[in-house]
């Protein structure tokens, strides 16, 4: 839980509001199996992998 909103401009087109509950308001579970398929990260990882890149980073959606 934390008091910080989610930052409003998430990256692969992922929903805010999901994101908001994940990191704000996660009592039992994250986000649903899958959900990730829905955005743009599929792509976005098929394209990286094929520039060669090594590794990914990732941020926390609060904070940034």
């Amino acid at each position: 839980t934390s008091e910080t909103p989610v930052q409003r401009d998430l990256r692969w087109g992922c929903d805010w509001d999901t994101a908001d509950r994940i990191c704000n308001f996660n009592r039992h579970y994250a986000e649903h199996s899958g959900y990730f398929r829905s955005t743009g990260f599929p792509r976005y990882l098929h394209h990286a992998q094929g520039e060669g890149e090594q590794t990914m980073d990732f941020f926390d959606s609060n904070t940034g």
